[in-house]
């Protein structure tokens, strides 16, 4: 997601990276583990202002890593606090996880 520029080509691992830092924080948060939060978010501002300042580098694949990432893992806390303690949650679970390797199954064999 790019979204700076929608037309700029961005390649490498760092937006997903920036996901990733973004789903940390939000699952510790949600979690109620503060101390991770907020040493993940001080390492965020580091390489935000490495990315503004260092130029070259795609800041709309950064800022979309982290709107992404972010967006996700608060997905993942609403799903896992209304499923939690309900019977039938490991079946539930278990058909979301079948849901997903059967959608990335189709989308390798039309590729």
């Amino acid at each position: 997601m790019l979204i700076v520029d929608p037309n700029a080509v961005t390649v490498g691992a760092s937006g997903a990276i920036f996901g990733l830092m973004a789903a940390v924080i939000v699952i510790a948060r949600g979690r109620g583990i503060e101390q991770v939060a907020s040493q993940f978010g001080l390492f965020v501002v580091l390489n935000l202002v490495l990315t503004f300042s260092i130029p070259g580098i795609s800041v709309g694949g950064h800022i979309g890593g982290l709107i992404g990432g972010g967006l996700a893992a608060l997905l993942v806390i609403v799903v896992e606090r209304r499923m939690s303690g309900r019977r039938g949650f490991v079946i539930e679970l278990a058909g979301m996880v079948l849901l997903i390797a059967a959608t990335f199954a189709a989308a390798l064999a039309v590729a």
